[in-house]
């Protein structure tokens, strides 16, 4: 773990493991809370309660990802490709004069970059093997012995 990291140096299977528990977690207390509260109360009351567990389960997400990013020697930063092309689509639709058909063509073009870009992060951070040996972000968490978090004490 380097300075300034949020969590240790983490490996492909320990991540997808880590990540898939928590929202299956997550989502299984929101799901009965959610029901619950809906039955009791109605969807009204329900509806705060679905948004503090999806911005729960943003954060661990977020940590994964970049975590997983770094294994492959990217940076974090490469978890907004996917969002650049929302506010492109967005700036080019309000300040520009288009027909119907025009900005149902850019609305589909933003739709399916975001879609790529997020099937290339998937890729990346689910089915890719991290760099090996270590990179600029630090030594490789699958070899024990350059990782200085692994010896014995």
């Amino acid at each position: 773990m380097k300075d300034g990291s949020i969590a240790p140096d983490i490996g492909q299977r320990q991540s997808l493991l880590s990540s898939t528990i928590a929202l299956i977690i997550i989502g299984a207390l929101a799901s009965l809370l959610e029901t619950g509260l809906a039955r009791a109360f109605g969807a009204h009351v329900a509806f705060p309660f679905a948004v503090l567990f999806t911005l729960a389960q943003i954060f661990p997400s977020f940590a994964i990802t970049a975590k997983r990013l770094q294994d492959r020697d990217l940076s974090a930063w490469w978890m907004l490709v996917g969002y650049a092309s929302l506010p492109l689509g967005f700036l080019l639709l309000v300040y520009a004069d288009f027909s119907l058909l025009e900005v149902t063509v850019i609305f589909i073009l933003c739709r399916l970059a975001t879609f790529g870009s997020f099937i290339w992060l998937f890729i990346q951070v689910g089915f890719l093997r991290g760099t090996v040996g270590p990179n600029r972000f630090g030594p490789d968490p699958l070899e024990p012995n350059l990782n200085p978090t692994s010896a014995q004490v």
